[in-house]
């Protein structure tokens, strides 16, 4: 059995439902895919500055679905918190590599210390981290789009191309445009 480690950008992706990511995920199901608490935390951050700059109550509304969905989406995932050691092999690594971001390096960190695979489109960043294995979710081979998901009443898309199918009982309701990058959700009565 494997470990995988998903990055902010590839649980973003599966939170909109990238049709390659949900499909490697779904192609993992035998095996440990899970999400750091430090990419928790920055979508906590996130979603914080949103419902910071709600003005009216349809933007307060958008920001808590938009928190619904996320806490719907991390339940499908291991939770692996940043360890004494993870964060030990943290501070070696900030003073060794110079010019990435310091949640990076504590994601690397935490996957050196689990053996597991980083899964990011940062390949960059993340390929200067010695020992790190990487994959990128994002750009295999995908030959059907996914179902909606299961367990959760709520689903983010960033347009209604990449939604999948959905049955007449989802509701269509897009986000304003002033979020980047503009998004819909649907849910479900």
């Amino acid at each position: 059995m494997a470990t995988f480690l998903l990055d902010t950008d590839i649980l973003s992706l599966y939170q909109r439902n990238h049709p390659k990511v949900r499909a490697a995920v779904a192609a993992h199901a035998a095996d440990v895919v899970s999400v750091s608490t430090v990419t928790v935390e920055e979508q906590i951050g996130g979603w914080s500055a949103l419902a910071r700059s709600a003005k009216t109550p349809q933007e307060h509304e958008h920001a808590a679905m938009f928190l619904a969905a996320l806490v719907v989406s991390w339940a499908g995932f291991a939770l692996v918190p940043l360890t004494i050691s993870a964060m030990s092999r943290f501070e070696a690594l900030a003073k060794a590599i110079r010019n990435v971001k310091r949640n990076d390096l504590r994601n690397a960190a935490i996957a050196v210390e689990l053996g597991a695979t980083v899964v990011t489109r940062n390949r960059r960043d993340f390929g200067r981290v010695p020992g790190l294995v990487i994959e990128d979710w994002s750009v295999q081979p995908d030959d059907k789009r996914q179902e909606a998901p299961i367990g959760g009443d709520i689903l983010l898309c960033s347009n209604k191309v990449e939604c999948p199918p959905l049955p007449p009982s989802w509701h269509l309701r897009p986000i304003p445009s002033r979020y980047s990058p503009p998004m819909i959700y649907f849910w479900r009565w």
